[in-house]
């Protein structure tokens, strides 16, 4: 029965240390992705060079690869549309005028610097400030009041 026991121990003993090992290793694989990702989200790596034979996690690793791909794939689109409205945009000869909440002109197209810019940009200026035209400052107030598109057509 002693010796039962003495067997009984030394195997929970081995099983318990065998278990161990395999915590710290999946832990140690866990920590090293972790860092990988971070390096990643930081722009250091690229999705592309994250590890993909950390053992115990490839599910984990494989997840994360089609997720940064669907990521780089949503990105090129977004950038690719981007690039075609700002090439649209750069293209008018109606000027164009991007105004936050608070009056400051978040973005101006070329048409709309040459109208309105002096020779100075736009971009942070207030729309009254920057307009120094009565009709389209009360046309803009209009739009914020009604928080709706507002139209005029102005002859300068």
């Amino acid at each position: 029965m002693n010796a039962f026991l003495v067997v009984l121990a030394a195997s929970l003993l081995i099983i318990a240390l065998w278990m161990s090992w395999r915590y710290l290793a999946l832990r140690r694989s866990v920590e090293a992705y972790t860092r990988a990702i971070s390096r990643a989200a930081q722009g250091e790596l690229s999705t592309r060079q994250l590890p993909t034979d950390i053992k115990n996690i490839e599910a984990l690793s494989n997840a994360v690869h089609a997720l940064a791909a669907a990521f780089d794939s949503q990105l090129a689109t977004l950038e690719a549309e981007r690039a075609r409205l700002a090439a649209i945009l750069d293209q008018l000869t109606d000027g164009v005028l991007i105004v936050d909440e608070n009056g400051r002109i978040q973005l101006a197209n070329p048409a709309a610097e040459k109208l309105f810019g002096a020779g100075e940009t736009l971009a942070g200026r207030t729309v009254a400030a920057a307009l120094r035209h009565h009709q389209l400052v009360e046309t803009w107030r209009k739009c914020q009041q009604a928080g709706k598109i507002q139209t005029d057509s102005v002859e300068i």
